[in-house]
């Protein structure tokens, strides 16, 4: 490659070198987009299915109802035994109180075996109050487990398999469902946790290149092909380029150097003059 051919080309002048680089900054901001923390959140759920999350849930919710339902009846029946004999000894309480406590008892056993579990899997990061709450969901659970035992003992069932099949296993479903539960939203937690940190790395990284647009990975390219487009800004200039270009590609490449080279030569020795010491004054003639 010729250099005579080079030096033909004149140089960017200081405005028109610094158009180049405000020009590349601005190209790295606009191509720069805002995270929105919904998308990351999407992203991180796409591990199911969200039909077939659905589908779960629905199916999960059926199997936990009828389990309750086949589990219900004998759990209204222990309660009503055990309170029965309290609202006709005492001048306070009401049947009504009675039936209401007996509906309490049964949210206080299937449901609150299932809440506690979630509850559980949500604050499970703190690990006293992750205890705290799988005693209690253990304990509700209990709820439903001994009154199905109570009624089929009292009702002498206990000498067919199936009695307490029957007995035992509508209780210990649902707290199977409960824990698949927890489990969903142990995975629902944890997925949208990674997706806030994805969103925060993001946006940091979104607010830093927006301030410092010349650090992008991609500045330097922008740069070059701004340096080059600048170079060709006037007509018969870019005739001349265009016709060495066709000519060796490599001549695009080497005029943008020489333009770089040129201009960090003089940065460099205008640096080199602002901090040259100042000689002292030398004698005068008396």
């Amino acid at each position: 490659m010729n250099n005579d051919t080079i030096e033909q080309i004149p140089h960017l002048n200081g405005n028109r070198w610094e158009k180049t680089i405000i020009k590349a900054k601005q190209q790295v901001i606009n191509a720069l987009t805002k995270p929105h923390l919904d998308d990351y959140v999407k992203e991180s759920m796409n591990s199911i299915p969200a039909g077939l999350y659905r589908a779960l849930i629905a199916m999960l919710a059926i199997v936990a109802i009828a389990a309750f339902w086949v589990s219900a009846g004998k759990q209204i029946s222990a309660t009503a035994m055990l309170l029965e004999p309290v609202v006709k000894t005492s001048d306070h309480l009401s049947q009504g109180w009675a039936d209401v406590s007996v509906i309490g008892m049964l949210a206080l056993g299937e449901i609150g075996t299932i809440l506690f579990s979630v509850a559980c899997s949500v604050l499970s990061e703190d690990r006293a109050k992750a205890i705290v709450f799988r005693i209690a969901s253990i304990g509700c659970a209990m709820f439903a487990i001994l009154a199905n035992v109570t009624i089929t003992m009292r009702d002498n069932e206990g000498s067919t398999v199936y009695a307490w099949f029957l007995t035992l296993a509508p209780p210990l479903i649902v707290i199977v469902v409960g824990l698949v539960i927890e489990n969903l939203m142990l995975r629902s937690v944890k997925a949208r946790s990674e997706a806030q940190r994805a969103y925060d790395i993001a946006l940091r990284d979104y607010d830093y290149y927006r301030a410092r647009p010349d650090l992008h990975p991609t500045f330097n390219q922008r740069w070059y092909s701004a340096i080059y487009d600048e170079l060709c800004y006037y007509k018969g200039v870019k005739v001349v380029i265009e016709e060495l270009v066709h000519a060796n590609e490599q001549f695009k490449a080497a005029l943008v150097k020489r333009e770089i080279d040129a201009h960090q030569y003089w940065a460099a020795l205008e640096v080199e003059m602002t901090n040259r010491p100042t000689l002292p004054p030398g004698p005068t003639a008396g």
